[in-house]
């Protein structure tokens, strides 16, 4: 399945399309790790290293054909090349397995799982307060899409996607399409004290990482309609569509639309959304196309084309 619309932007200063005889690749770098970057095209996926202003680099592939890599499990291919690390580290290593000088369990270091999605979970909360419509002027086409990518150039989120979007004259709606972020990029581990009293990641139940991946994806969608209502007073339908990329039963990657909503104006006006907690029951409320399985995995929907109902 194609983008249906002609202007686009891709968002977060880590990533960028290669174009070539060959077909599409992906580019992204890796977070925190200077030098190092993550590459995916017909040929596999590659973790690129090299030292930045000498010239040297390394590549290595991580998986055949496709995107399938996440950064989560490149960081613990890097730490697993890393060796065993410092003479020093490897005495206090020694010091911490001794029977005679061993600590009491202490609680694991870092932020908890709760923490870190906090930022996945409630982006919806940073969003203004819808104005009621200004009525009698239509929307401006080069007003609402300048502001539409205002919104998206100034959005700062933890993963990476991109947006595709066009002003429809005839029904007077913002047709906003968004490549979402990949489930993989959701993070899905805490740390806890294990038996022997050492720190070990335990990956949450796929129900549990369904329902966190769902919440951000409908904190994108509510954040953006949101803000762009915002922006332009004018404006009175959003038509927001999310897409993300699975394969088929060739094994190609596809663009497969998970979720499709109507937003108006009139819904959302006045909400202080930073006292929402739940964005999808609020999303749910406005027209919609979404379905799910007993796990909370998204299914494959038709989008809306636009606000009108004919054809469909």
């Amino acid at each position: 399945m194609s983008i249906r619309f002609r202007k686009s932007i891709n968002l977060g200063p880590a990533f960028k399309i290669n174009i070539s005889k060959s077909g599409l690749s992906f580019t992204a770098r890796v977070p925190g790790m200077k030098g190092l970057s993550l590459s995916t095209g017909s040929k596999g996926t590659y973790l690129n290293a090299g030292l930045p202003g000498t010239g040297l680099s390394s590549r290595t592939k991580l998986s055949g054909k496709g995107v399938g890599v996440s950064f989560r499990d490149i960081g613990e291919k890097i730490k697993g090349a890393s060796g065993k690390g410092t003479e020093a580290e490897g005495e206090e290593g020694k010091a911490a397995a001794s029977p005679s000088k061993r600590a009491e369990a202490m609680p694991p270091e870092g932020p908890s799982l709760e923490e870190t999605l906090m930022p996945y979970l409630t982006l919806h909360q940073q969003a203004p307060t819808v104005g009621a419509l200004h009525a009698g002027t239509a929307p401006d086409e080069t007003a609402v899409e300048g502001a539409t990518e205002g919104v998206l150039k100034k959005l700062c989120v933890p993963y990476v996607f991109s947006a595709s979007y066009e002003y429809d004259e005839g029904t007077q709606a913002l047709l906003l399409d968004i490549d979402l972020p990949e489930i993989e990029d959701i993070p899905d581990e805490e740390d806890e004290i294990g038996k022997a009293g050492k720190t070990v990641h335990r990956r949450i139940p796929a129900a549990d990482a369904h329902a966190h991946y769902a919440t951000c994806v409908f904190s994108l969608c509510l954040y953006l309609a949101a803000t762009i209502f915002s922006e332009v007073p004018s404006l009175a339908h959003i038509v927001c569509s999310g897409y993300t990329q699975r394969r088929d039963s060739k094994g190609d990657l596809k663009d497969v639309y998970i979720v499709s909503i109507r937003f108006e104006r009139e819904g959302l006006a006045g909400r202080d959304l930073s006292q929402v907690a739940d964005p999808e029951s609020f999303c749910m409320g406005f027209e919609n196309r979404c379905a799910k399985t007993s796990t909370g995995l998204f299914r494959k929907i038709s989008p809306y084309e636009s606000i009108s109902r004919e054809g469909d």
